[in-house]
């Protein structure tokens, strides 16, 4: 016969039955009751298993297919050994019930509850007897054996060991908009804000995967923050997590003064055809100084992107999405040129567009960029490639990954995956 799966059970109830009466007629006519033999009848067995595994789980449904109503006996790991009555097998009394319990670490674990019934394996006994009239009085019967069990059921998961995500050394980090009055970085509490109301863009809601944004109109919006504790940066790295709305002459964000006659002013921008170039391209400018990247051109009216602009000296490195280029600024490293208010004078950050100075014509009334901003982080100096990409990662799970959406990145990109750990 086949042998009950050895599992560990979890609990388990023996109900032994009673011992079986036999009726003896009289010759007075009535009845008497004796008893048979010291083994109960209509015994039952009630074990359940938690936490076992699917295929330990089919291994008893398993084993009650298999039976065809035959008697069989449990394994010494399943039931204490002495806990079966002797003469008697078990069949199964109903079909085992099996029931998805839960799942842990991407496990699904099982409760199996199993019902038995009590079965007198019959034998073959060759008469003998003594012709002499033996009397003997049997004692009160004692139900064998005591049951005598432990069920105890153990389950210990441990939590997968998340390392921290990596924060960036960022000195500006605006995120989370609600206001086109002002917008304050969580990083040292500069504040970004426009006091005119016609020239405040506008809160976008759920404008990326549930996300805030700004829209500028490209038009005359624009946000300052005059003090942004930049005076005397000569790099810098600006991130920035943002859709283009429309084609035109661009700045997105910048670092310097509020004009465009410094040379200390560093800023992400595009620029179509008319300003020399062929077509709509992101880059770089200083005043007077530009370069152009084609390789990561510019999409009117299209997703959200995460950008990244990286000045070291005259070489500037552009990525949209995790994919850059490096260029070499034609007049050389901006803070080193003779500006017109002297070098290095660059304590401000603006974000949508730059003005013209009082009493200056060009450019006229400014550069305004129909742009939709959900995030802009700052750092004043040329970040490496590593963290770089760490900024790409870090955005890109931010503002996708956690909202469900598979993040723009390439697959290549080292945090494509998973974002940056500390």
């Amino acid at each position: 016969m086949t042998t009950f799966p050895a599992l560990p059970p979890s609990s388990y109830e023996l109900t032994p039955g009673a011992a079986a009466p036999e009726l003896i007629a009289t010759l007075t006519g009535g009845t008497v009751s004796s008893l048979a033999d010291l083994v109960a009848v209509g015994g039952t067995l009630a074990i359940t298993f938690e936490g076992v595994t699917e295929a330990q789980a089919n291994s008893v449904r398993d084993h009650c297919r298999n039976q065809g109503g035959r008697a069989f006996q449990f394994s010494a790991t399943t039931v204490p050994t002495g806990d079966t009555p002797v003469g008697f097998g078990w069949i199964h009394a109903v079909p085992p019930q099996v029931d998805d319990i839960r799942a842990v670490a991407g496990s699904e674990f099982y409760s199996v509850a199993c019902a038995f019934r009590a079965i007198r394996l019959r034998q073959a006994i060759p008469p003998s007897f003594t012709a002499r009239l033996d009397i003997v009085t049997v004692p009160a019967l004692a139900l064998q054996p005591t049951p005598s069990f432990t069920a105890r059921l153990d389950i210990t998961t441990t939590p997968a060991v998340l390392a921290p995500l990596w924060d960036p050394a960022a000195d500006l980090r605006f995120e989370y908009p609600t206001s086109g009055a002002s917008w304050t970085d969580q990083a040292n509490g500069r504040v970004l804000s426009q006091a005119a109301t016609n020239e405040r863009p506008v809160v976008t809601a759920s404008a990326l995967n549930g996300f805030a944004a700004l829209t500028f109109d490209g038009s005359n919006d624009i946000m300052t923050c005059a003090n942004a504790g930049a005076t005397g940066v000569s790099n810098c790295s600006i991130f920035l997590v943002m859709r283009y709305n429309a084609s035109k002459e661009d700045i997105a964000a910048g670092l310097g003064l509020n004009f465009a006659h410094s040379n200390q002013v560093r800023a992400l921008y595009r620029r179509p055809a008319d300003y020399g170039g062929t077509g709509d391209s992101q880059g770089f400018t200083t005043w007077g100084n530009d370069i152009r990247d084609t390789s990561a051109a510019a999409d009117s009216g299209g997703g959200f992107h995460v950008w990244a602009f990286v000045q070291n000296g005259a070489t500037v490195t552009i990525s949209r999405d995790g994919i850059a280029s490096t260029y070499s600024l034609p007049g050389g490293d901006p803070s080193t040129l003779p500006g017109l208010f002297g070098p290095l004078i660059n304590d401000g950050f603006f974000l949508g567009g730059i003005q013209s100075g009082s009493g200056y014509t060009y450019p006229s009334g400014g550069y305004f960029s129909p742009v939709s901003v959900v995030a802009c982080l700052v750092q004043y100096q040329a970040v490496s490639a590593t963290v770089r990409q760490k900024y790409e990662g870090l955005l890109a799970h931010d503002y996708w990954g956690r909202a469900g959406v598979a993040v723009p990145l390439s697959s290549s990109h080292p945090y494509y995956a998973a974002p940056p750990a500390g």
